[in-house]
């Protein structure tokens, strides 16, 4: 029976610094007020429309206090410049010079990478 109680304890003992091992070593999560402004400055644009489910995916990980910083650009109301930018499926992030394009909803982690943030 101590056997037992010994063994279930050092697993527990074991599981726990697994445990803080893993939350010692987590990233910080990206700050989306912080990351949205990166955005803007670096010259990134999401291209999307009101209506697009993974558009307002997108937006709700920025959360409307950080969002208001991204530059945004509906396609609805400037289909011109989403055609000329090439976005054709939404939500679209495009860098300034067109290098990068990212389709689809993306990690605030992958976006902050691949603009340097």
């Amino acid at each position: 029976m101590e056997k037992n109680l010994l063994y279930a304890l050092a697993a527990v003992i074991v599981v726990a610094i697994v445990a803080l091992a893993l939350f010692a070593t987590a990233k910080p999560a990206v700050d989306p007020t912080k990351l949205a402004q990166c955005l803007t400055e670096k010259g990134w644009t999401m291209y999307g429309t009101t209506w697009c489910d993974h558009c307002k995916a997108q937006k709700e990980m920025f959360g409307n206090e950080s969002f208001q910083y991204v530059d945004f650009v509906d396609c609805d109301q400037k289909p011109f410049e989403c055609q000329q930018n090439g976005a054709e499926a939404f939500p679209t992030w495009l860098n300034r010079d067109g290098s990068i394009k990212l389709v689809g909803r993306q990690a605030l982690d992958t976006l902050a990478s691949e603009a340097g943030c």
